[in-house]
């Protein structure tokens, strides 16, 4: 892929596109979406994957919405995979024929995303007119559009955004966390993480400290605030 210039651009992995085509064509007769999970870097938005958005979501012609739960979940199982932290960085829903421009409901969902990142995020629409047609934009704060461009391959992403978390890494972790190198457990044991705690590492904005691997119980007393933020995002 040959890009021209040095303007903001778009790149998915070959998973991540291949995962919006699928979602696409299982819900071909209504719209449907998804979420981005990745990497900004120097201009550069890094899609690593796509989340789907759930088997209890509404799937209408003319309508979408997340099942949250559902995403929720996935979110926390899929980024903590990777060695790299992957966060939230947009999403992608499909419009009914041509239709390539955002609805009052999608500035609003936009401007969520947007708002909680200094870069902004990015959104895509998908249309079948007859063919797969994807828009890529960029919104900024307060709800600006920029229409930019888009590469698909895992040669245009740096090598580590796609590593996986080795089975050694995992077991320090499980060591670390359950508080014992025999790995058993005891009344001291620390509290597992709670979802909550875990946005608040991967959803970009929300927070300006280091990412570390264990939490504190005044990060843990935080999550009603934080699911009620995930309330609006999702």
């Amino acid at each position: 892929m040959y890009w021209k210039g040095k303007r903001m651009k778009v790149v998915f992995s070959n998973r991540a596109y291949t995962g919006i085509l699928a979602e696409t064509t299982e819900k071909i007769r209504t719209e449907t979406g998804g979420l981005f999970l990745g990497i900004y870097k120097d201009d550069i938005w890094y899609v690593i994957e796509t989340i789907d958005p759930g088997p209890e979501s509404i799937f209408e012609v003319a309508y979408f919405e997340y099942d949250q739960e559902y995403t929720q979940h996935l979110i926390n199982k899929i980024a903590n995979l990777y060695s790299a932290k992957l966060e939230l960085i947009g999403l992608w829903h499909r419009h009914p024929g041509s239709l390539d421009r955002f609805s009052s409901t999608d500035d609003e969902t936009n401007s969520e995303y947007a708002e909680r990142n200094k870069y902004g995020a990015i959104s895509a629409l998908v249309n079948i007119d007859p063919d797969f047609r994807l828009t890529m934009y960029h919104v900024s704060s307060p709800c600006k559009y920029k229409k930019i461009e888009y590469g698909v391959g895992d040669d245009l992403i740096p090598e580590e955004f796609l590593k996986f978390r080795t089975s050694d890494q995992y077991m320090d972790l499980i060591k670390k966390r359950s508080g014992s190198k025999s790995g058993k457990s005891g009344k001291g044991d620390k509290k597992p993480d709670s979802l909550a705690a875990f946005f608040k590492r991967i959803l970009p904005g929300l927070s300006e400290y280091e990412t570390d691997e264990s939490f504190t119980d005044s990060e843990m007393n935080e999550q009603n605030t934080l699911e009620e933020t995930l309330d609006r995002l999702i």
